[in-house]
């Protein structure tokens, strides 16, 4: 119910635009890439300041390591490391670890009920003719949207940083098929 203008991966059928898709993600995930080479430009750009450069290779730091490693030791890591240390077992952290993430990642969730109802009032309210069930999916897609990025979006990123962590390289670059629906909405 809110008008966007943007394209979208289309393949032959379903699965072949999810592979399509998975490709599109898979080169995105190779972005990690500009991490080293935006840092060593930074180092390099003599008319930023010191506290400017600080605040910038923070962010950096932050959207391109801490998140992703975020991720990826909530997913595997501490799981891992549970499950294959002994002595690790049997500590207070071990044994509080699944909590506080557990609680973690509940405080998140419930802090989409509000970010769900600023967005409620900033769109257009929904067309009354909708039925239940695609007004219930536009409530919920906060949660859905988290299940499908740590699902289908997470894998394709976790296999980029991967291979680019064992020295692969970006073989060769995939286009992705795109439709655009070029119809007029109606007004």
């Amino acid at each position: 119910y809110v008008p966007v203008s943007s394209d979208a991966v289309q393949g032959r059928d379903v699965v072949h635009t999810h592979v399509q898709q998975y490709k599109q993600l898979l080169r995105w995930g190779w972005g990690i890439i500009t991490f080293p080479m935006a840092i060593k430009s930074l180092l390099n750009a003599k008319k930023i300041s010191h506290t400017e450069r600080a605040i910038w290779f923070y962010r950096f730091f932050e959207r391109y390591a801490i998140w992703y490693t975020i991720i990826i030791l909530i997913t595997f890591g501490f799981p891992l490391l549970i499950l294959f240390n002994p002595e690790f077992r049997t500590t207070t952290f071990s044994f509080l670890l699944p909590k506080i993430t557990s609680n973690f990642l509940t405080l998140a969730l419930f802090l989409l009920i509000p970010a769900a109802w600023f967005r409620q009032k900033l769109t257009p309210p929904m067309p009354k003719d909708w039925p239940a069930w695609k007004r219930s999916l536009v409530i919920l897609e906060g949660v859905l949207v988290i299940l499908h990025l740590f699902t289908y979006v997470f894998l394709p990123f976790l296999q980029a940083e991967t291979l680019f962590m064992f020295g692969r390289k970006m073989d060769k670059f995939e286009f992705t098929p795109k439709f655009r629906n070029e119809k007029k909405s109606k007004s």
